[in-house]
């Protein structure tokens, strides 16, 4: 916990506020990336909201903002709409 709590503090610290520079510091940094990446990412979107997702490269594009439910159940049960 304690390596990626200091991980965090890297990618705030030195990444200035863009989403994309602070995910690349954490990222590259090797330890548990995943986890910090989305706690990262949480962090910064709190911090700067959609406008921060919007500086450099197209984050909600790709995935035209649906949301994905995996469920126990399959998709048998779920109906989106």
């Amino acid at each position: 916990m304690v390596p990626n709590h200091a991980l965090i503090h890297l990618g705030l610290l030195y990444g200035e506020g863009d989403f994309q520079k602070s995910l690349m510091i954490v990222n590259t940094a090797g330890w548990d990336t995943d986890c910090n990446s989305g706690n990262l990412g949480c962090l910064l979107g709190i911090k700067n909201g959609l406008a921060g997702l919007e500086q450099r490269v197209d984050w909600r594009g790709p995935i035209a903002d649906r949301l994905y439910l995996p469920t126990a159940e399959g998709a048998g049960r779920l109906r989106m709409r």
